[in-house]
């Protein structure tokens, strides 16, 4: 009996900790921190960075814009991008707080979405009834290599108000300080509640003054938008799911209307969810709150696209690589697969009915692409094959002691970066899979990113807190089953759609 528990267990295939890489990609956020850090981190190369970040009031004050997340590899702290981020973060906390658990985080992913939160508490600022939209200026930040310890480039704050609207970014913002409460609120109730005063006030603001911020703010050039209304629903349901407040509802719903009606699918793609696209998530929310058939049928249409879709680049929305990696078209990243894989958990947990397992395999399926399935890893600090030149500043600069960073010493060179940036989700591969690891900063393929990284640890998560591992997904099989099935001319269980017959 023991030769066969022993041979049993050799015959299912190894797999990932999952619970160390959710451990791992929350050390992403960690090192992305600005202002007065904590003493004990994960990442200790990084220091204090852009404590003066602030604004002058018209009463003479300065207001302090301290905190929050440098957005990619750079400098700047981006309202529109952190607050989605801090949304499904939240959600993934909301949802899969058992992962959190389990793995030993859940204290490290309260403080992630708390360091996120509380910049975006501190975004609206009531004395001038405007918000911030942004810290850091673009030209200036690229023009500058250097750790962010060591910065002393001008750092101005971009607002919005009634004459400079930004109903989008505002709206985000609420929906992620909404998002924010739901998730903490069984650990600490006040710090919940002060969330929910603020993301009401920032939702008044949104409503009152309609328009896009990328016309205001320089930052939407990175991150341009072009629709509204599916934000305010965001918001909107957010708001209704920490104050059952019914007013909220029927305002979520209403936009949702509209923005279907008005703004489309306000995606090239509609089965992209980013922080451009809410709709599906619109979708997932409103079927859980309402009920209603419609929704469902949107939930169920999005995650069958994703895992249903083509091995052809040119089959539609989203097709499969030959390595397996499913892709949003037209240039789709890892950030779009990683999204998804977070939604169709998601999904299998509150809305869809059927095999659980089928729903959680896929999603465990394409983490493994990012993972090394397909032969490297594209986390950051993960995995034998990982990547190691991404253009980040931070990561690349040796310490004051050991050399001056510049340009030449710390973007131009061939070698990797100085420090390990831990927990990075890059853009990812080619729709061939292939994929090069360079410091080019103009290259989407090996940016880090907040947006890039938050579905990713939130999928994570969704997998850890339901234990979804490969000898579940593979029913036992492992190398020798294989082997034997391959040799019949049947199916691999680990090959291509192996998900489909959990």
């Amino acid at each position: 009996m023991a030769v066969g528990g022993i041979a049993c267990t050799w015959l299912v295939p190894d797999d990932y900790n999952l619970g160390q890489v959710l451990n791992v990609s929350l050390q992403f956020f960690e090192a992305q921190r600005s202002g007065k850090l904590p003493r004990i981190s994960n990442t200790p190369w990084r220091g204090n960075s852009a404590v003066w970040d602030s604004v002058l009031l018209p009463n003479g004050r300065n207001y302090s814009l301290l905190g929050g997340w440098h957005d990619d590899g750079g400098m700047l702290k981006l309202t529109y991008p952190t607050a989605f981020t801090v949304s499904l973060l939240s959600w993934a906390y909301w949802e899969f707080k058992g992962g959190y658990a389990s793995s030993d985080s859940l204290e490290f992913g309260a403080n992630t979405i708390r360091w996120g939160a509380d910049y975006l508490n501190t975004v609206a600022v009531t004395n001038i009834t405007s918000a911030s939209g942004g810290v850091g200026d673009i030209a200036r930040d690229r023009a500058y290599w250097g750790a962010p310890e060591r910065a002393t480039i001008p750092r101005p704050a971009s607002f919005l108000s009634q004459a400079r609207p930004g109903s989008d970014a505002m709206a985000m913002a609420a929906a992620g300080l909404a998002s924010a409460a739901v998730a903490i609120q069984g650990d600490s109730l006040q710090v919940a509640q002060k969330y929910l005063q603020k993301a009401q006030l920032l939702y008044t603001y949104a409503q009152r003054w309609r328009g896009l911020y990328a016309k205001f703010i320089d930052s939407g050039k990175l991150y341009p938008s072009v629709s509204m209304y599916d934000d305010l629903a965001y918001a909107a349901v957010w708001l209704y799911i920490g104050t059952g407040q019914q007013k909220y509802l029927s305002e979520a719903v209403a936009f949702y209307s509209r923005s279907v009606a008005s703004e489309g699918h306000v995606s090239a793609n509609p089965y992209q969810w980013n922080y451009e696209n809410v709709v599906p998530a619109l979708d997932l929310l409103l079927a859980q709150v309402t009920g209603e058939a419609t929704y469902k049928a949107n939930v169920e249409a999005f995650v069958n696209k994703w895992m249903n879709s083509q091995r052809d680049a040119d089959s539609g929305d989203v097709f499969y690589t030959k390595k397996g990696l499913a892709k949003a078209s037209p240039d789709g990243t890892l950030q779009h697969t990683a999204n998804a894989a977070f939604y169709t958990l998601l999904a299998a947990k509150t809305v869809l009915k059927g095999n659980y397992m089928m729903y959680a395999c896929w999603a465990r399926n394409q983490i493994g692409y990012m993972l090394g399935d397909a032969g490297r890893s594209y986390v950051t600090g993960y995995g034998a094959v990982q990547p190691r030149k991404t253009p980040h500043k931070g990561a690349s600069c040796p310490p004051a002691d050991v050399t001056d960073c510049t340009w030449e010493t710390a973007y131009y060179t061939t070698d990797p970066n100085f420090h390990t940036l831990r927990g990075g989700l890059v853009g990812g591969p080619d729709d061939d899979d292939a994929w090069v690891d360079d410091r080019d900063m103009n290259n989407p393929a090996n940016a880090v990113s907040l947006l890039n990284s938050a579905g990713f640890s939130a999928a994570v998560a969704g997998l850890v807190a339901n234990d979804v591992n490969m000898a579940k997904c593979q029913q036992g099989n492992g190398f020798i089953q294989t082997v034997l099935l391959k040799a019949k001319g049947l199916p691999d269980a680990a090959g291509a759609r192996w998900w489909e017959g959990v």
